[in-house]
């Protein structure tokens, strides 16, 4: 028989989303139980990932410090794939966290708070009452390989298990709002931090790249629109974090097929001292993020800035979010308390990342060389580059409008195909700030948004 357990809660997924949603969870006095399919020193990613500091102040997480944070502060360089033009930020925006050790202090601070962390536990299967979830059977396994099956009896199950939607994908009320992304709907991603083998190798290397120590060189439109190959050395020269991301779906080059073309030809890149890979969604959130019983958060959720491809900071958002919005409920799996959270997270952010999605669309339509031309006409300012690494879209104020005229002067034809992207973005905008209030015109509104994305 499985061994029976009742909680308000169950996190599925210890990364640092789930990780943190179980923290403020506990922290309201909820029973919280923090389920992962690895084992806890696993979970999550394992590599560098820049997140912007208001994210983790907006969401109540301490800065990263120490070792935590690593690679920076420093300028940012966009270029083109050729590098011969670039748009330079004279301080990044993102700080960038070594996530193995986030994600070890977000599940320290979870269990703090007393929610009970069970590693190496695979959720299989939920039962439900009606259409709600009310139990998940989990199985353990030990580290001599033995199997035991648990029974995880909670109010509201959260799904903090990334693109996997390792209970998303049995609810039956959020099947048809939630396609499973595939093929230029997803981002493959690699980063891997190396060290230094030949420090007078990179320093020519950082003469002739034009940067220093600190700086971030990202080579965008390396393999087609949306790809990127960014490269930052630290301060004291003796590592260099790269990162390589494309579309997935067999069209492009791997990103383990570029960043080993990039070492073999920069022979001062040393030994791989960690690193990690993952399939990251590309799209806005889906439509419907909560049913009852049951709530969405993070990777799960396609809670991710498509327009490069980062989630990190929203999966925190989307955890204090949640905690926020169930708090007035007694059931925090309630009707109410799941549409609380489905238009409080919506409304504050969803906007932000459908436009991040159209943008990302619009960069996918691009060649190479088109990526080139826009960087080269002047079409990126500073400005709109800050805005789109801090996680936000770039407002009127962000744009030089007399450089961005004359750029769209200097290429026409590629302004031409540019302008209705843009004007999607600013829909995409303007229908989350008006997502419906009441929940019988969910339905009504779903559809407006995937209309305005060309989608069925």
């Amino acid at each position: 028989m499985p061994r029976q357990m009742s909680f308000d809660v169950v996190v599925v997924g210890g990364g640092s989303a789930g990780a943190f949603a179980a923290a403020c969870l506990a922290r309201d006095g909820r029973r919280v139980a923090l389920l992962e399919e690895r084992a806890r020193d696993q979970a999550g990613a394992r590599w560098v990932n820049g997140v912007p500091a208001w994210m983790f102040e907006a969401a109540g997480v301490a800065l990263p410090q120490g070792d935590e944070r690593t690679f920076g502060p420093g300028p940012f360089s966009v270029l083109g794939p050729s590098g011969g033009f670039r748009v330079v930020l004279p301080e990044n925006p993102l700080l960038f966290c070594d996530m193995r050790l986030l994600v070890r202090r977000l599940q320290d601070e979870a269990v703090a708070a007393g929610a009970r962390l069970v590693d190496r536990c695979r959720a299989s299967e939920l039962s439900f009452e009606a259409d709600r979830p009310v139990a998940l059977t989990a199985h353990t396994t030990d580290r001599r390989g033995g199997e035991r099956a648990h029974t995880f009896r909670a109010r509201l199950f959260v799904d903090a298990s990334g693109l996997a939607g390792a209970l998303r994908r049995h609810i039956p009320a959020l099947q048809r709002f939630c396609p499973t992304p595939v093929g230029d709907r997803l981002c493959q991603a690699q980063q891997e931090v190396r060290i230094i083998s030949d420090r007078k190798g990179a320093a020519r290397f950082m003469e002739e790249s034009g940067c220093r120590p600190g700086e971030t060189l990202s080579w965008t439109g390396i393999d087609g629109g949306f790809s990127v190959l960014t490269l930052t050395i630290d301060e004291a020269t003796e590592r260099a974090a790269l990162l390589c991301g494309t579309v997935a779906g067999g069209q492009h080059r791997s990103p383990t097929e570029h960043l080993t073309a990039f070492v073999e030809k920069n022979r001062w890149l040393g030994e791989r001292l960690f690193g990690g890979a993952g399939v990251i969604p590309l799209r806005r959130p889906f439509e419907r993020i909560a049913a009852e019983g049951v709530a969405l958060i993070g990777d799960a959720a396609s809670m991710v800035f498509a327009a490069h491809g980062s989630g990190v900071g929203y999966g925190l958002l989307s955890g204090k979010t949640l905690a926020g919005a169930v708090r007035a409920h007694d059931d925090p799996g309630s009707l109410a308390a799941a549409w609380a959270y489905q238009e409080s997270f919506q409304r504050e952010h969803g906007g932000t990342l459908a436009a991040a999605d159209a943008f990302c669309r619009m960069t996918q339509s691009l060649s190479g060389a088109e990526v080139e031309g826009v960087i080269r006409a002047g079409m990126v300012s500073e400005g709109a580059l800050r805005a789109s690494l801090a996680h936000r879209v770039p407002t009127l104020r962000d744009v030089r409008l007399p450089t961005l005229g004359v750029g769209l002067l200097r290429a026409p034809a590629l302004a031409l195909r540019l302008a209705p992207h843009l004007g999607r973005m600013a829909a995409a905008q303007a229908l989350y700030a008006g997502h419906p209030r009441d929940p019988v015109n969910l339905d009504r509104w779903a559809e407006r948004v995937r209309r305005l994305f060309g989608e069925p």
